[in-house]
């Protein structure tokens, strides 16, 4: 498989992840009282939703800095060594 189809497929993968963790934020609705007291009673899934999506960021943030592989020397090559 090319290295490029399988970081298009890994991207993908973090782009769904992190999408089903904004899908379970949710809050009633307008006339079911302030926004604010809605908020503060989902804070624990809120704080959840924070910590999961950092910690997906700093996998997929170390996965596309890591260095590619060097390739191979081949034999009899006029690299020197200084």
């Amino acid at each position: 498989m090319d290295r490029s189809r399988l970081e298009a497929f890994s991207d993908g993968v973090f782009a769904v992840a992190i999408t089903l963790l904004a899908l379970d934020l949710t809050v009633e609705g307008p006339g079911r009282g302030r926004l604010l007291d809605q908020l503060y009673d989902k804070w624990p899934a809120f704080l959840a939703y924070l910590i999961s999506f950092f910690m997906i960021g700093i996998v997929y943030y170390i996965l596309e800095n890591t260095p590619t592989p060097a390739s191979p020397a081949t034999p009899g090559g006029d690299e020197t060594v200084a």
